[in-house]
């Protein structure tokens, strides 16, 4: 799929594509970047975009448009060497389009990397409408969709690559990531993401968090739990809770220096919940049970 702001006849084609005949209740997946390879030689970084769906049952993968930014200063995007892993029997090729870098946005102040910023958006199209795309289930974990190729301007500096989404990069985005679920012949619906995994240089820090230094409390609980580490938070956290379906029903964001939080539970209802700790590498470092009882 194109730019939402285009408005081309492309984009009409696309939008009807990827929202028609939409469900009341959309599938959930999650999606990340991860880090595949460093050639520290000659400079290169690959990075993989990995789904994941989170919800019991399956779903076939429809068209993609994943609008992500980068530190431009360190990275430099390359747009010929970007792959599409996805069968090109029922697929488009990747393509890049609204490629930036070198940006100065740092009037507007959201990324803290906005005096050099770089931004793009990846569009992949499902050419088998009738018989669908790549099914996804909850057993399949982490599935790599597309791998990103950057040159690395200045070895060992810092450097960032976040989600294009509500809250965290609106006030640069025309667009947001946007996925779409084969439901039938010519019949698709909308995915919510429900978890964003951005990726940082930051995130190979070796001096985490132990499983052990995590207290959860009180449980039972009837609308809320506090949740302490024994040392402040060498990165930030991730909490998920999730039903017993697997659903996402609660997440937030634990910052770098915290030592406790408090997730509000009043909304949900009486039912036994999975509580994780997602660390900054995207791993999962704690989990237990959270039992709410009103």
């Amino acid at each position: 799929m194109r730019n939402l702001i285009t408005t081309s006849a492309k984009l009409i084609s696309i939008i009807a594509f990827v929202f028609v005949a939409a469900q009341l209740s959309a599938s959930e997946v999650e999606l990340r970047f991860s880090e595949a390879d460093y050639n520290e030689s000659k400079q290169e970084l690959y990075v993989n975009v990995e789904v994941q769906y989170t919800l019991n049952g399956q779903l076939s993968l429809a068209g993609q448009n994943y609008r992500f930014f980068y530190s431009s200063e360190t990275l430099e995007l390359d747009a010929d060497a970007t792959t599409s892993f996805l069968s090109k029997e029922n697929y488009s090729n990747i393509s890049v389009d609204q490629h930036k870098s070198g940006v100065k946005a740092d009037k507007v102040n959201q990324l803290s990397f906005d005096n050099d910023l770089g931004f793009a958006n990846l569009s992949i199209d499902l050419h088998d409408l009738k018989n669908g795309g790549l099914v996804l289930n909850e057993n399949d974990g982490w599935v790599t969709i597309a791998r990103l190729k950057f040159d690395v301007k200045k070895a060992d500096a810092a450097y960032d690559i976040v989600w294009g989404r509500e809250g965290v990069s609106d006030l640069y985005a025309t667009a947001f990531v946007e996925m779409g679920e084969w439901v039938s012949a010519s019949k698709l619906d909308k995915l919510t993401v429900s978890y964003y995994g951005d990726l940082s240089s930051q995130d190979k820090s070796e001096d985490s968090f132990a499983v052990a230094d995590v207290k959860v409390g009180p449980n039972p609980t009837a609308d809320y739990i506090n949740i302490t580490m024994e040392r402040e938070l060498t990165d930030d956290a991730m909490i998920i809770l999730r039903d017993a379906t697997g659903r996402t029903v609660s997440t937030k964001v634990i910052t770098e220096g915290s030592i406790s939080t408090r997730v509000d539970l009043s909304q949900l209802s009486s039912a036994n919940y999975m509580l994780e700790m997602i660390d900054a590498n995207k791993n999962r470092v704690y989990n237990t049970q959270v039992v709410v009882a009103k």
